[in-house]
């Protein structure tokens, strides 16, 4: 899984994601049903999985992530991973950071 942090707007960021096998197009893997997104919003990312917090299921892309105003100037850092039509979740994708906008 590819993920891009684009288009910083009012202390949101927009994600873009994709298969690495296919990252010019939007749609999902067979069989894959969503994407979860977690987040820290921490200066360095951490590296426990358990220290980021569930923020959205996405079934399409691009996702719009909005941030609280005292977190403006800091860093986003996102997991993200495919979750199958049974519910059975992917490996993780690389940490993808992004400083959060002011409004």
């Amino acid at each position: 899984m590819s993920c891009v942090p684009f288009a910083p707007c009012c202390r949101s960021l927009t994600l873009m994601y994709s298969d690495v096998a296919t990252p010019t197009r939007k749609a999902r893997p067979f069989g894959v049903q969503g994407c979860e997104v977690y987040v820290a919003v921490a200066d360095n990312p951490p590296t426990n999985p358990k220290e980021y917090r569930f923020v959205a299921f996405c079934t399409r892309t691009p996702k719009l992530i909005k941030f609280k105003s005292d977190k403006s100037g800091q860093t986003a850092n996102f997991l993200l991973g495919w979750v199958n039509i049974k519910g059975e979740t992917g490996p993780w994708s690389q940490v993808i950071s992004s400083t959060i906008p002011a409004a």
